[in-house]
This record gives C-alpha cells, sequence and structure tokens, in this order.
C-alpha cells in the first residue's frame, strides 16, 4: 500500500472554518465503522492506516491540526484517497505536532458506506537534551538523571543503560517528561552509556520513539590511599577507571569547597605526587583533601560526588 504525503500549513483562517462549518464538511450516519490507526511516526511526520471497505471507490480523510479554533467541532480540510493510507508530514521541519482525523469511505455515487470514530495522530517529539550522569556513589549504585525539553505531545521518556562496548543493555525504563531520575546497580570504576528518547503514546497503536540521545558517563574515581611522599609532598593513589584517558587532580584545605586543579596525568596512571596547592607549598601537620576526575575523550567524569578523602602529613 502506497501512502500519499500531505504538508500541513499551520492553522487556517477562521473564516475559512465558519465556512467549512456552514457547509457541514463532515457527513452523518455511517452506516458501519471502519478501523484506522497510527502505524508510523517520526520526528516530521506520522503514518495513518485503516480497514478497506467493500464497494467503496474513495476514501475522505478528514483532519485538523489540534489546538486549532475548530477543535471538537468540525475538522477543517479534507484529502480524497482512492485507497487506504496517508501520511501527514510538517513541511516547516518541525517536530512534535498532532491531528484529529476521521476516515469516511464513499461509494463511485459520493454515498457514505462506512466511517471511522475521531482519532488523534502525532509525531515524534525531538532530540532529549542534557542526558547525564548526576551522581555516583562508592557503593555499587550510581544515580542518574535526565533534564528534557519538554514537547507538548511527548507521553514519557525512555531510557536504556549500556556497557560502554554497547554489546550489553545492564538496565532500561520509562519515567515521565521534563526532569527525571533514577538508580541502577553499577560498578564506581566502569564507563557507561545513558541513551535516552522521549516518546509519544497513541491510543490503539502504541508507542512511537523519538531519536535517541546518547552520552557516555564516566564515573568519578575513588581516592585509595594517600601518603607521605616527601618532606612536603603527598602521593595520592586512585581506582583506575575503564577507558580514562587522563584524570585531572583537585587538591584543596577544605574538606567541602576550595579545590584547585594540581596536575593532570595520563590515563595509564593511577598516582602522582603533590607539593603545592593554590602556589603554596604543603606543610607538615596540616590536613588535605584530593578529588580525581576521570576524562574520557571530550567526557568528564561526574565531579564533587565522592566525599575527597584527608589526610594529615606527620610532622617534620
Amino acid at each position: 500500500m502506497k501512502s500519499r504525503t500531505i504538508p500541513y500549513a499551520g492553522l487556517i483562517p477562521v473564516t475559512a472554518i465558519l465556512i467549512i462549518l456552514l457547509l457541514g464538511c463532515v457527513p452523518v450516519n455511517a452506516s458501519a465503522k471502519i478501523n484506522a490507526g497510527q502505524t508510523r511516526a517520526t520526528e516530521k511526520s506520522f503514518t495513518l492506516d485503516w480497514d478497506s471497505v467493500d464497494g467503496a471507490a474513495y476514501y475522505r480523510f478528514y483532519y485538523a491540526q489540534a489546538g486549532s479554533s475548530n477543535e471538537g467541532q468540525s475538522y477543517s480540510d479534507y484529502v480524497d484517497l482512492e485507497k487506504p493510507g496517508i501520511t501527514l508530514e510538517d513541511s516547516n521541519g518541525k517536530s512534535d505536532f498532532s491531528y484529529h482525523y476521521m476516515v469516511v469511505a464513499y461509494s463511485a455515487k459520493g454515498k457514505e458506506l462506512a466511517r471511522s470514530d475521531g482519532k488523534t495522530g502525532a509525531t515524534c517529539p525531538g532530540p532529549v537534551t542534557n542526558c547525564t550522569a548526576d551522581k555516583w556513589g562508592k557503593t555499587k549504585k550510581g544515580w542518574f538523571s535526565i533534564k528534557s525539553a519538554q514537547y507538548e505531545y511527548m507521553s514519557g521518556l525512555k531510557w536504556e543503560i549500556w556497557n560502554a562496548s554497547r554489546t550489553k543493555k545492564l538496565k532500561s525504563g520509562t519515567t515521565k517528561p521534563g526532569s527525571a531520575s533514577f538508580t541502577a546497580n553499577v560498578k564506581a570504576n566502569q564507563t557507561y552509556i545513558l541513551r535516552v528518547c522521549g516518546y509519544v503514546s497513541i491510543d490503539g497503536s502504541g508507542n512511537f520513539d523519538g531519536p535517541w540521545t546518547e552520552s557516555v558517563v564516566v564515573p568519578q574515581p575513588l581516592v585509595k590511599n594517600m601518603e607521605t611522599a616527601g618532606k612536603n609532598s603527598i602521593r595520592v593513589s586512585w581506582s583506575k577507571v575503564e577507558g580514562a584517558t587522563k584524570y585531572i587532580v583537585y587538591a584543596s584545605t577544605s574538606p567541602s569547597s576550595g579545590y584547585k586543579k594540581v596536575r593532570t596525568v595520563k590515563g595509564s596512571v593511577t598516582s602522582c605526587a603533590v607539593s603545592k596547592i593554590k602556589g603554596k607549598t604543603l606543610v607538615p601537620g596540616n590536613y588535605y583533601y584530593f578529588k580525581i576526575v576521570a576524562v574520557k575523550g571530550k567526557v568528564k567524569s561526574c565531579s564533587n560526588i565522592n566525599k575527597a578523602a584527608g589526610t594529615m602529613l606527620p610532622a617534620a
């Protein structure tokens, strides 16, 4: 079956709506019902299909954009088709639009043979934005968050967590549109792929997914040990993160603020000595605090998540 594509041009003028209402463009007293429903959706179009009716010479597809001033009263336009099936497309290249529609079958003499119930079709929402990991604990629990652009006809969000090589899906689920968070059993030293998409749910037709957004999730390394490396130096070591291309070492004299970058090392290195913070030499007997950020390509691990460990240099 070949579908016909028609672009929509936005809302029609009020005068045109009044004329349509006066003419009564949608017939009444149908003798039978046609099953009609959405069969496909993309960001810019959705496809509808319906049952063939014996003796039908053509089908009239009545439609009105959702949210138009004549919604619930009449349909603002129609298209005649010889066979079932039609694709509605946004000629302006926009995602997230919806139509109310009805299909009526006619004989060659223009007699109504059957009609469908009034239904709604919709395109898929656009790409999800800000797909990131929000928190990462020291245990096997990882906290993720999604901050999604709100689309008018979005029904919800689907999410998946994959291993870094994309060979195994570890967990998946759905959540409401907008911002959402969820937990997953993950390892603190593993890199993961977080995939998210918006979907639209059409009654009687199921869910239609929008484009998937992928985000590389790099955990923050755990500080494993700190030891004196000299009179005014501390050697800090951390857990290796799978796939890390480099590590950035931050240090502070306070456990909760004031962290400054002190070293950057290759991904193959998991320890380094630090002798100065903010340009000042470390003083024996003082406490110092460290946190490590792993980097994979252009992606940095979550920062300010694992509490930095503290240590005290022994007195000289």
